[in-house]
């Protein structure tokens, strides 16, 4: 008898689960306006009633996903860069964890778009994700410190702006890629185009905290 309850559990985080990787497709392709509650039954093989059990409306889903995207993506920067010693290698292998999973993931690129458009009202809701962002800054920031330590950085005065910064800059091509890849000369919108922007953008933002060296 004791199964029961745990087994029911399990069900009920699989089927949640379900629920959630179908809604997190379905928004990344439609945004929360375009999607419907059928469609995401249709895509995980449930019942919209079903769906409604747990959810009640369609707003609360969509925050859910919002809020699951983000905390698997800092949860995976963080444990991935914690393995690196030399301050410049581990902000490279930060930057290109975030890059990778927008490649990955390309869904993330419009739930950026489409939280961005309603205001980041589903994502200020979490206090899980807040507390991994101040765990990511903090750790940015201890990254930062050890390499002016070591002589690798200059100082940085806001280790949030430069965090800012360095998203928007390594994430451009997946937000604003074909845009900027038809009135300019470049492609950054394609897989090798995309490389090329991840190195470069990287480069750039590593070469914007080496120390200046005296003539």
């Amino acid at each position: 008898m004791s199964k029961a309850p745990a087994l029911c559990k399990r069900d009920t985080r699989q089927t949640i689960q379900q629920i959630l990787t179908a809604a997190r497709t379905e928004f990344g392709l439609k945004g929360l306006e375009g999607t419907r509650i059928e469609d995401i039954a249709r895509r995980c093989g449930k019942t919209k009633q079903l769906i409604y059990y747990y959810y009640a409306s369609k707003e609360e889903l969509y925050g859910d996903v919002v809020r699951d995207n983000f905390s698997q993506a800092l949860d995976e920067l963080l444990d991935e860069a914690q393995v690196i010693a030399s301050p410049p290698e581990a902000l490279r292998k930060l930057l290109e964890r975030i890059f990778e999973q927008y490649r990955q993931f390309p869904e993330w690129a419009l739930f950026m778009l489409d939280e961005n458009i309603h205001g980041g009202a589903h994502v200020v809701k979490s206090e899980q994700l807040r507390g991994s962002v101040v765990e990511l800054l903090s750790f940015l920031e201890d990254i930062l410190a050890k390499g002016v330590t070591r002589g690798d950085f200059r100082p940085v005065d806001n280790v949030d702006m430069f965090f800012a910064a360095a998203l928007a800059l390594v994430t451009s091509c997946f937000l604003t890629g074909n845009v900027t890849s038809r009135y300019l000369a470049i492609d950054i919108a394609g897989g090798e185009g995309q490389t090329r922007w991840r190195d470069y953008a990287i480069n750039l933002l590593l070469s914007s905290l080496r120390l200046e060296t005296k003539a």
